[in-house]
This record gives structure tokens, sequence and C-alpha cells, in this order.
């Protein structure tokens, strides 16, 4: 297959002597109207030869456009790896044709003839100088292709922006081959010289080479496919597997292998059915589920969670002897107290590849877990499912192009390949994505990424449905029968088991079923929530708890019927406090879990050979915490609160806005004092000259202009209004609106221009309907009454004094 265009590529001097044979028959060896290939700032483009003298021609290509450019031979080649034009002729010398060469095999070489018909001649019957021209090409081929990397027809992987693609070889080049591979979520095909630092095979396989025995006298051309602790695998040509013991492979061959860490194959890529769902054409997060009932008494759950290990307090230390980035820390389900920590090192190569540890809660031992090729990422992993999902292929956004799945048993190193399947696409917004997995019964996982929620199940090999998920969150009842997800402007929770809204959670963007399954702690803009789904009954909660959810996935705990514990934070549910925080010092959080009324948290810091892992246990209510609230009031607590003495800015003149203000205070119970010291300050005025470019979105509207074809920039004079609540220059509280709207829904047929002008108009409405906080903590009570902070020799309590 590689005739004349390896010597060409090798610039060989043997291309010459075929090229340009030594007779006075010598012809052009390109012409006028041959379609060719030049190189181009190192790229071949095709192109057509205008005109040929003296080595050079001028030839017509597109680059960009359409032009022209003089060429030498060296920089042409017909395409498809065909030969130059020269004088062709038999034994006797008496039969002589221009033509060039077409293909070649080891008996007869195809011409194209001038007059554009084909002939097949048997190598035997050329010329003596030709055959032995030949017979060096055909040589010089199989050294060519004995020391090439890869084979033509071989399935491997190439990498484009830092993304690896399946692609195929389909042509050998010096230092690499032209292959074919797979681009995007479309899969479409496209070609691409590309050189071996940027080819890889899959599964950690290598490269064609030589394999030679101890004795050094038997030596095989193999690719390695993997090995285990007494034997190596290999591939042959022919696509045949042997075995062969590592004992008797030579020195330096197992000395290799010796530093090659054992890796687990990926599997093999199947179909999985998406013919049921519609990944295209996904409702908005903001209309999605909106006509969902509120949430009431029968998403309530009268099973506790999956089983947790019975933990002490205290802490301890676990080198992990790997550096890198943790990328999972799993709390495994189940009673056996596992924890799963994925983990990519700083440098990946055969030595040092993607693994898992495993780290006992109880016993406090860690186990080597399997290890994982370049570019996988441990997402998830269940006990009760004996499986482990990772994701592969991920893109410059962070983006999965493929799920694995192994099956493997918690402690265990060794993981079995199940399913790789191809990511669907989605439509993709503005943040990076985020993936993360649930697993439900005993083969249905929902995996979260570009913001969706999609059901595979692993028995059926289908997607049962998917959903819109804001930064793809999701958070399940302990029954499993519900999970809620966030929806940007509200949150929806969703029947398990048939992806459909079950209820809706207004005004709040994320919510989490409690342990005790009876309650929903839900937090948005303005306000925090517990929700009681037995009675229906809803409790604000204050300070803090909008931005301090936990580091890694918990659910709160509701504790004594007193206490609400989100893994960061106390609260007091008698009184409505934010009593008490976690934290770390000296070290950067990995997870933290609410178990019943424990806290574990997890933190990591650098240790002499690696990652090392400081693990703590403590109790979710903080006795320090619970003695202060005997011991503080209400007035040392709220700089805000009922009976509170403010007076209104004199600045306030509008009437529209200072009976507004009037009306906010009484409602709050605040008392108007002209001589306070906390001052309401309010106005309502015209912004300053605003210009934004829209695109459309997949909200079905337009947002804010990220790269989109379809765009309108417009410009506005905003009308603003804003309401601020002082102590001297400390701001205690502040709310407003106005401003030109990042985000609009419009129908067809409506104008964008007139929605976005309707910012102009004066508008009062805020002050007519805004609302004065009951309470609003002292600054100095931000995290409670103190902090309890794992530190690398354990636990300390730091009380706000």
């Amino acid at each position: 297959m590689f005739h004349l265009e390896i010597c060409h590529r090798m610039r060989w001097p043997l291309m010459l002597l075929l090229m340009f044979p030594a007779t006075a028959l010598a012809i052009d060896p390109v012409r006028p109207g041959d379609q060719i290939e030049v190189k181009h700032l190192g790229k071949w483009l095709p192109g057509e030869v205008l005109e040929y003298q003296k080595g050079q021609a001028r030839v017509r290509y597109k680059f960009i456009r359409e032009r022209e450019g003089v060429f030498k031979l060296a920089d042409m080649r017909f395409p498809n790896n065909e030969g130059n034009w020269m004088i062709w002729k038999d034994a006797s010398g008496k039969f002589l044709i221009p033509a060039r060469l077409l293909e070649r095999t080891p008996t007869k070489v195809k011409l194209l003839k001038e007059d554009g018909s084909t002939v097949e001649v048997p190598i035997d019957k050329l010329a003596s100088n030709l055959q032995q021209q030949l017979g060096k090409i055909a040589k010089a081929e199989k050294e060519f292709v004995d020391s090439a990397l890869v084979r033509v027809g071989d399935q491997i992987e190439l990498k484009k922006y830092r993304t690896w693609y399946p692609a195929t070889v389909k042509a050998l080049l010096p230092d690499g081959a032209k292959v074919e591979y797979e681009y995007g979520s479309a899969k479409d095909k496209y070609e691409a010289d590309a050189k071996y630092e940027d080819m890889r095979y899959p599964n950690n396989e290598g490269p064609w080479a030589d394999w030679t025995d101890i004795s050094g006298k038997h030596k095989v051309k193999a690719r390695y496919l993997t090995h285990d602790l007494t034997h190596v695998y290999l591939l042959l040509q022919g696509d045949k597997r042997i075995r062969l013991e590592r004992s008797k492979l030579a020195a330096e061959i197992e000395e290799q292998l010796a530093l090659r860490a054992i890796v687990a194959r990926r599997p093999d890529e199947v179909e999985f059915d998406v013919s049921g769902v519609d990944f295209e054409d996904l409702p908005s997060w903001i209309g999605y589920g909106t006509d969902a009932p509120a949430p009431d008494s029968s998403l309530a759950s009268s099973l506790t969670s999956y089983s947790r290990p019975s933990l002490s307090n205290g802490h301890f230390r676990v080198p992990l002897e790997t550096s890198g980035k943790i990328d999972a820390a799993i709390l495994v389900d189940g009673s056996d107290g596992w924890l799963a920590v994925g983990i990519t090192p700083e440098t990946i190569d055969a030595s040092h590849p993607v693994s898992l540890e495993w780290v006992n809660l109880i016993s406090q031992d860690r186990l080597p877990g399997p290890n994982f090729f370049e570019g996988e990422v441990i997402i998830g992993y269940s006990a009760a499912q004996r499986r482990l999902l990772t994701a592969e292929g991920l893109d410059v956004r962070g983006s999965a192009s493929r799920f694995c799945t192994y099956r493997l048993e918690p402690g265990s190193d060794t993981a079995k390949p199940e399913w790789k399947w191809s990511v669907p696409k989605v439509r993709f917004y503005s943040y990076r994505d985020q993936m993360n997995a649930s697993f439900v019964g005993q083969d249905r996982i929902l995996i979260g990424y570009g913001g969706t929620l999609t059901m595979w199940n692993m028995d059926t090999k289908t997607a049962e449905y998917v959903i819109p998920s804001k930064e793809s969150e999701m958070h399940f009842s302990p029954d499993r029968r519900h999970f809620v997800t966030n929806q940007f402007s509200h949150a929806v929770v969703i029947e398990t088991e048939s992806g459909k809204p079950a209820a809706d959670v207004k005004r709040h963007s994320t919510a989490r079923f409690t342990q005790d399954g009876n309650h929903l702690a839900a937090r948005g803009s303005f306000s925090e929530l517990l929700l009681n789904l037995q009675t229906g009954e809803s409790q604000k909660i204050t300070g803090g708890y909008r931005s301090r959810y936990a580091t890694g996935s918990t659910d709160p705990s509701v504790i004594d019927q007193r206490w609400l514990s989100t893994g960061t934070q106390l609260f007091d549910l008698e009184r409505g406090w934010l009593i008490w925080t976690e934290g770390y010092q000296d070290l950067e959080p990995v997870m933290r879990h609410v178990i019943g009324d424990k806290i574990l948290s997890v933190g990591q810091s650098a240790g002499v050979d690696g990652i090392e892992l400081v693990i703590g246990v403590n109790d979710a209510v903080n006795p320090t915490a619970v003695q202060r609230i005997s011991t503080i009031t209400e007035e040392e607590l709220y700089v805000l609160r009922p009976g509170v003495r403010v007076r209104i800015d004199s600045a306030v003149s509008d009437p529209r806005i200072r009976s507004g203000i009037e009306r906010a205070i009484a409602a709050a119970g605040y008392q108007q004092d002209p001589g306070a010291e906390i001052v309401i300050e309010a106005s309502a005025y015209r912004g300053k000259r605003e210009t934004q470019t829209y695109s459309e979105s997949r909200f079905a509207g337009f947002g804010r202009s990220r790269g989109s074809s379809e765009t309108q920039t417009i410009s506005a004079t905003p009308w603003i209004q804003a309401i601020t609540v002082k102590l001297g220059q400390q701001r205690l509280w502040s709310t407003g609106q106005g401003g030109i709207p990042g985000f609009l829904s419009v129908r067809e047929g409506e104008s964008l221009q007139a929605e976005v002008q309707k910012c102009e108009r004066e508008d009062y409405s805020l002050f007519q309907n805004f609302e004065l906080p009951d309470k609003v903590m002292a600054a100095k009570w931000t995290n409670g009454f103190g902090t309890t902070s794992l530190t690398p020799n354990g636990f300390i309590d730091e009380p706000v004094l």
C-alpha cells in the first residue's frame, strides 16, 4: 500500500531512481491537469497542476480561498500513495509506456496510462532494473512497517485539544500515521496526520514492538495488552492472543513490566438504547416542574437511609502514598465503614495511573484498589450493586464523552469491566460541567452531567429518562422513592421510578431530604426553611444556611426534634438560631457527612510520600453550643429584631418610598426613633446606560451571550430601586431591583428590544411589597457561637467570646 509514497516521504535516493531512470526517455513526473496534493504550512492540500518546468510546478490549490503557487517536487504528491509519471518497459526493452503506478502486490503492478485506462503487469515481465527497484521498495516497505508503532486498520485513540477520541489508522507516516477519527458528540468523522505522541491504544495497551525471551534466541513482533504478577498477555499479527510467563522474558523487558502498574482493562463499548429519550429538546430549568403541587405528606419516608457504620469520636491519619488530586471521596453504603478515594496523579504515566484507594473507618486500614488508565475519572461506587462508575474522554469543559462501569467488591483491588457507552449530546450552559451519580436498586444509575440528570439501566442497557438540572444536582429521599434537583429558581421533587415531577419547592433553588425522611431543608436567594412533610408546617432558619452546605454530598439530619445539622452548620430549631459551624484548619477539605448524630469529616494535607488523609468524627450537637444557648440573650444575638429602634434616612423624601418603608417597619415590629443609630436608606433613580449582548440559550429565551451565532446587542438606561439598613458604615441588610436583565423569555413574535427596554420604566413597586427581615444576627455571630475545626492533630473548638 505504501509504494512510492514511502520513499517520497522518507526522501530516500531510491525515489529518484524510480522517478528518473537513467534513460533518454525520461518524462515530466507531473502534468497539467493532474489532481495532486501540495504541502503548505505543514499540511497537505488538494490541488491541480497548471504547469510543470525544471523540477517545479505551478499549482492551483485552496487554503481558505483559492490561490496559485509554485512547488518543488518534494512538496508535491499524488493522493492515495500513487506514483508519478515515468516510463515503464518490459524485459525485452521493446515495449515502453508512459504511466503512473497505482497499486502493487507481490506479483503485479497496476498502472494508469495516458489515455486514462489501467493495465496490470506481472512484475517478472518488467525490465530487470525496474524489478530491482520494486524489490528494494518492497524491502523498504517491510522494514518501514515492521518498525512502525501502529498498523493500518488498528483501532487507536487520537488526542485533540486535551481530549482522546476513537480513531482508525488509515496509512503509516514516518513519525506517526494518517488516521480517521470521531470528533464531537455527533461522531462526525475527520482525517488527520497524527504524531506518535498524540496517539495511544485503548486500555493502556502498548504499540507494536519486539518481544524477546531470556535467551535472546526467540523474538516475536506483538503488542502489549495487559499483565499480572506472573504473566504478560500479547496480541500477535492476525489478531492472535498469547500469554507468556514473565520469568522467561528478557531481563530488560521484565524490568519495564515491573515498573508498569497493573491497570483495569476498560470495558468494550456497547450501544445503549436512547430511542425513548429526547436529549436535544429538554425543557428549560426555569419552567420545569412549576405545574407540580407543593410538597406534602406523600413525600415523607418511613424508611431510614442506607445503613451506615457506627463510628466513635476521634481522629486518625491515613497516608495514601501517592501525590495528585482527589477526584472523588465516596462514603460507601453499608455498615462496613468503607471510604473510596479516587486519585488522579500529578503526572500520569505507566507507573502512575489513576487509582482507587480504600480506607476502612472502623479498622483504620488502607487497602489499594484497582488502577485505571489516563483520562478516566472515578464518579461513584455502590456496595449494594457492587458497581463502580467512571467517566472518560473529558474535554476542555470537563464534560465526559463516555461512561464506564466495573464490578468489584468493597476493599478489592480487582475491577471487572462491564459496560462502556457514549454520552449523548446535551445542551451545555455557562458553567463547567459537574458530574455525579446515585445508584438506585440493583441495576439503575442516575448520572448527572451537562446540566441534566439521566437514569441509565445497566440490565437493559437503556436510558429511561432525562431531566434538566442546574449543576446536575440530585438529593434522594431515604427510601429512594424521590429525589430533589435544582432548577435555577426553584427546586423540584422527582419520582424516581418515572422521572416525573412530584412537587415544586417554589422560591428555593436547592432542597434536601433530611435523614429521617420527614423534612425538606430548602434554601433560596432570600429565604431558608425547614418543611415538615408530615404536618405541612414550615420554619424559617436564621443565618448563613444559604451558602453553607457541607463539602461533598450529605443529607441534613434532624436530631432529637431540636437540632438541624447540615454538616457544616448546626441550627437550634426551637429558637431558629444558627449556633455552631464546622470547619478545617491547615487541611484542604475533602468531604463531610452527617451520620445520624455524628459528623464525619475528611481533610487532606501533603505528607512525606504523597497525600495524607486526616479523618475525624465528632458530635453533630456541640456541647459548648448547647451551653451558650442558655446564657445568651436575643439582644446580644440579633442586631435587627422586633422592637429594635430604627430611623429613616432624612434624604428619603419621596412619599411613595417613605410610606413603603414605614409599612415594612411596622410589619417587622421595629420602632421608629429619630435618634436611633440604625438607619434605613432608600432610593429610586435612573442608572447608568448599559449595553448587553443576548444570545439564544437552552432556556427557550435569551441570555447573556457566550458565543452563540444568534445574538442581539441592546442598550438601555435602567430604573434602579434600592433599600439598605446600616449601623454606622456597616451594612446590616439590603435589597433592590433594577438593571438591564441578564435573561429573558421571549415568545415567538415578541420583540427582545421591547422586553429589555421595560427596565427603563419608572417603578416604585419594591417599596410597596418588600419586607424587612424579622431578625438579623450581629456580625460576630456569623458562624454561630463558635467553630469546631478538624486539624492535622484532631478537633479544636473555638467559641466566640
